[in-house]
């Protein structure tokens, strides 16, 4: 692949954890929004736009609603607002996709994931000194607080890791790529990496991201019973009797016992979000069938709840705002995204995915995310991915004649 095509496809993968160097104009315009518009065009005589597989399909059906829903918000302008970002996230996407399709026709699937997770270690690494920066600089310091120090996010005292996003939850949504990739493909240095990256997940000290990783190891693990050996059984159980020991050591550093507990102590509350939560159901239960329109939750939770809280749920954002109509049609997004999944027949291809997917799905329950880039990015690279690697199956065709349409020629398809 040229080199230089390469690079800018690397550029435009590596600004989108780059939330920080965002500006406001009307809309929060990132460095990702910038880049996709200068790859298409300084590669404009490149850019296609490949056939779209069912889930990818019915995604879009999804987002063509859930825009049109400011038609009956009570707050439209906040409604519109919303639909035009989302006009501008779908265009920068389709870009996305594209620089995704060619690099890995060209490059092979194995080769291009690890390119791309390279590409985010080294994001991350700067990510990293810049939190050792920023611990070093707050630490034992008071006046801090709700501040962004280096890739530090100082949150009831407790140094968190954002890298170069604005909230934990959302960076974990970025670091989990490369951790996945580490951990199911045999790199010289691999699991270096992975130890690495999940570490970097620990020090965002986000309860989802812990949840949601152990959910992606507990579906992992279920769906491969058939290939676990012995051997593999003994070294997890190895690593897990590590992993322990390595907790009981971290423990007796001054003062991670007491931010341990704070984060224990908060979860019972979960930040806010369950009231937030009680709140959203209300106002459903009360405009069930098409919801309240795009991006109304806030603005009806300040009014008749006083409450300044967004939902912080994607699945319940999508119900309130959308109604059982949207829900209906982003649940069948992902009945048939997860079955295109299932479809992959290579054993480490399908981990990665799995895990991916499950991390993903389950993070956005604690997060407004239906248009968020890091959730939008996992999902839309699966896609692809599962499409280059899954069986050619006709009940997934959508063209009259009943054939696979595929993205990639048969011929000279890297492996």
């Amino acid at each position: 692949m040229n080199k230089s095509i390469l690079a800018l496809y690397t550029l435009l993968w590596m600004s989108l954890p780059l939330q920080v160097y965002s500006i406001d104009v009307g809309f929060s315009l990132k460095p990702y929004m910038v880049m996709a518009c200068l790859v298409l065009l300084l590669g404009v005589r490149r850019f296609r736009i490949h056939s779209a597989s069912v889930p990818e399909i019915t995604l879009c059906f999804f987002y063509i609603f859930y825009m049109s829903s400011f038609v009956w918000s009570t707050y439209i302008e906040s409604s519109i607002r919303m639909a035009l970002l989302i006009v501008i996230n779908i265009f920068c996407f389709i870009v996305i996709r594209f620089t995704l399709i060619d690099a890995i026709f060209r490059m092979g699937g194995r080769q291009f994931l690890r390119h791309l997770s390279i590409s985010y270690l080294f994001v991350f690494v700067v990510g990293f000194v810049l939190y050792v920066y920023g611990v070093k600089q707050v630490f034992g310091v008071a006046g801090y607080e709700g501040a962004i120090v280096g890739s530090v996010l100082v949150d009831k005292g407790i140094p968190r890791f954002v890298a170069f996003s604005l909230d934990p939850n959302i960076c974990s949504l970025f670091l989990i790529l490369p951790l996945f990739y580490f951990l199911f493909n045999r790199d010289r240095g691999g699991w270096v990496c992975f130890l690495f990256m999940l570490a970097l997940v620990l020090a965002t000290w986000s309860r989802a991201g812990f949840a949601a990783l152990i959910m992606s190891f507990f579906f992992v693990a279920i769906l491969s019973l058939p290939a676990i050996t012995l051997r593999k059984l003994c070294f997890v159980i190895f690593l897990c009797l590590v992993a322990v020991i390595a907790v009981n050591f971290v423990l007796q550093v001054p003062g991670v016992e007491e931010m341990l507990q704070k984060r224990i102590d908060g979860a019972g509350r979960a930040s806010g979000r369950f009231s937030a939560w009680s709140n959203a159901i209300e106002i459903f239960q009360e405009n069930w069938l098409f919801g309240i329109g795009l991006y109304s939750f806030l603005q009806w939770n300040i009014k008749y709840f006083g409450d300044a809280h967004h939902v912080h749920n994607m699945y319940l954002d999508i119900l309130v705002e959308s109604g059982v109509v949207g829900a209906t049609l982003y649940l069948i997004f992902v009945a048939v995204f997860f079955f295109q999944i299932l479809l992959v027949r290579r054993m480490e291809i399908f981990s990665f995915l799995v895990s991916l997917s499950v991390f993903s799905f389950v993070m956005v329950g604690t997060l407004t995310a239906a248009t968020h880039e890091g959730f939008i990015f996992n999902i839309i690279l699966i896609m692809v991915l599962g499409r280059f690697y899954g069986v050619r199956y006709n009940g997934l065709c959508f063209n009259t004649g009943g054939r696979y349409i595929d993205i990639f020629p048969t011929q000279g398809r890297a492996a």
